[in-house]
Formats: C-alpha cells, structure tokens, sequence
C-alpha cells in the first residue's frame, strides 16, 4: 500500500435507497451518544444531515472507551437515502486505500467533518485526529477518514 494510502481508514456504511425525511433527538446512550439533527423535516423532501456520535466508558463520559469493534447507528423510522439523486463514486477499495478522498469525484461529496479517537498507542498518536468525508456511492454512503502522518 502507497503512503498516502496507509494513512486512510476506509468505513462503508450501506444504506437502503429511497426518500423519506424524519427528525431524530439527541441519545445519550451507555456506551456512546448520538446527535442527529435533520435539514428538513418535510416528508419526502430531500435534506442535509448532521450526525455528531462520541463514544465514552459506560457510567463515566469522560473516559477512554473501550476497544470498538462494530457499531451500529439505528436511524430513525422511515429515513431512507436515495443514491440516485446526485453523482455517486464508484472507486474501488484498492483506489480508495490509494488515493483516499480524491479517488471519488468531487460532485459525489456529500460532507466533511472531524474525527478524533484514541488508538491506545499514546503520544504522539493520540488523539488521533482526522478529515471523515462521506461521499455517495451506489446504494452506500463511502465514509473516508483522512488522518496525517507522522
């Protein structure tokens, strides 16, 4: 693998394709937090999407979190994702292990944010902070995580 290509992390979350619009509050939950706030909440009505999900130690939000593994976000009840209404890239895990984020085309990009988490290697290391961009694919949101070398 590229250098470039061994400072990206891939996540592929799939998502079923349609059009639907609701609103989702805030969740603290035991072993993470979810925030979810929603551009419109007319249904049917495209619209942006802001996701912040922090994941802490059960009992103490402020600690180090355990080792993840797998997560699953549950949306909520009737939010669909309609892949076909914009440009979607369609490079494949090799290009985006090589390229990261420019292996998709810019009008495929949907959002970019932060991410910051803690390897468990320490200094200098962690935190561990990153671009999360997300991009449309087919029937998929590509999630690239973009975090420097050091």
């Amino acid at each position: 693998m590229a250098a470039a290509g061994a400072s990206r992390l891939l996540v592929l979350l799939t998502v079923a394709a349609s059009a639907a619009a609701t609103a989702a509050p805030a969740h603290a939950g035991r072993l993470a937090d979810l925030g979810l706030a929603l551009t419109s909440r007319a249904p049917a009505a495209p619209t942006g999407m802001s996701v912040h999900l922090a994941f802490h130690q059960a009992g103490d939000p402020a600690a180090k979190p355990p080792a993840l593994r797998t997560a699953v976000v549950h949306l909520p009840d009737g939010l669909r994702f309609d892949s076909s209404a914009m440009p979607q890239c369609s490079a494949s895990d090799a290009e985006i292990q090589a390229l990261g984020p420019d292996a998709c085309p810019a009008e495929s990009k949907l959002s970019v944010g932060s991410l910051s988490a803690i390897t468990g290697f320490g200094a200098p290391v962690d935190p561990l902070v990153g671009d999360d961009h997300v991009f449309n694919g087919p029937n998929q949101l590509i999630e690239i995580i973009a975090a420097p070398l050091w």
